[in-house]
């Protein structure tokens, strides 16, 4: 998004929607967690399933080309990392966006990606949420406050039931002015292509809850 600005003088903003790979998780007691490759044993179906879709998928390469294995990421931390509810990780990035804006809601995803996928860090855990809030500028106390409660759950839980509806089923899925582009990993210069082909001054966006 900073390539096309300086490219073409037009500013983008980036709105995350919430998103379930599991959403069993969401009846799991607080504090629940299970290993990375439990859960995906049981997706693929078998160990040695699961070892044939980390090699086709590239994680720890892309990882690479993107520069991440400077912040932390290597294979072994990658195959630590823990499953647990992710509610509340997305309350709070929704609400960081609608109260600070996109780009501090970005800060905050940034510090929950480098505590899940570099220390292992449960998703849910208030500590991690904390700290990802006051990277937002945010205050800490009042993010646990708001994340204590029930408020934004709903529209969350709505968000996602969208989602679904629209037969997403994986991550990222890119959206552009209300129309999807690309889903999986998608590289920079795939994404930079597809704003290159957005018209200018459009406003649309992905709105699930208006669906």
């Amino acid at each position: 998004m900073t390539a096309h600005e300086a490219e073409t003088g037009v500013k983008c903003s980036l709105h995350r929607v919430p998103f379930f790979l599991e959403s069993d998780y969401i009846d799991q007691p607080e504090g629940w967690w299970e290993p990375h490759e439990t859960r995906m044993v049981r997706k693929f179906g078998s160990k040695e399933a699961f070892e044939s879709v980390k090699v086709s998928h590239r994680l720890m390469p892309r990882a690479v080309e993107a520069g991440l294995d400077a912040e932390g990421w290597t294979e072994e931390r990658l195959g630590k990392r823990r499953q647990s509810p992710t509610l509340r990780a997305h309350r709070l990035v929704a609400w960081i966006d609608g109260t600070r804006g996109w780009e501090a809601a970005e800060a905050a995803y940034k510090v929950l990606g480098h505590g899940h996928f570099v220390e292992s860090a449960l998703l849910n855990d208030m500590e991690l949420l904390r700290a990802a809030a006051v990277a937002a500028g945010a205050d800490a106390d009042g993010a646990e406050n708001y994340l204590r409660s029930d408020r934004g759950e709903a529209a969350v839980l709505s968000a996602v039931d969208a989602v679904h509806r629209l037969g997403i089923h994986s991550i990222p899925t890119l959206f552009i002015n209300g129309r999807l582009v690309c889903s999986g990993a998608a590289g920079a210069e795939e994404v930079l292509s597809a704003l290159r082909r957005a018209p200018r001054g459009a406003k649309r966006t992905f709105a699930p809850e208006a669906l």
